[in-house]
């Protein structure tokens, strides 16, 4: 998509434009609210959007949601359960999976 297209979706959607603080991209118009971004790594970035909108997060947001279908409701599962749909690395670096309850993607915890 382009620019124009972004921003046009943004006003449409009332959504936040979010952008590097050091862009070669338009500015945004004044009618739509952008959070410039300083931080080098997504660690950061984060950090940023995190103060700007005074989120407060608890442990209970933390795998909050499946990337793929948007679902809230997690499954334990156990190594030896999910034989087939992880690798046999990944099978033997973990003990704990969970499982989307909504499209069974499974999931276990890693660095970021």
């Amino acid at each position: 998509q382009t620019w124009t297209q972004l921003l046009e979706m943004a006003r449409r959607e009332q959504r936040v434009v979010l952008r590097p603080s050091v862009s070669k991209t338009k500015a945004v118009p004044e009618d739509l609210f952008e959070v410039a971004l300083f931080g080098g790594d997504t660690n950061e970035q984060l950090k940023e959007i995190i103060f700007a909108f005074d989120v407060r997060p608890t442990s209970k947001d933390l795998c909050g949601r499946c990337t793929i279908c948007n679902s809230n409701e997690w499954l334990y599962a156990k190594a030896d359960e999910v034989t087939g749909e992880v690798s046999d690395r990944v099978r033997e670096q973990y003990e704990v999976f969970y499982r989307c309850g909504g499209c069974r993607k499974v999931y276990w915890e890693g660095k970021m």
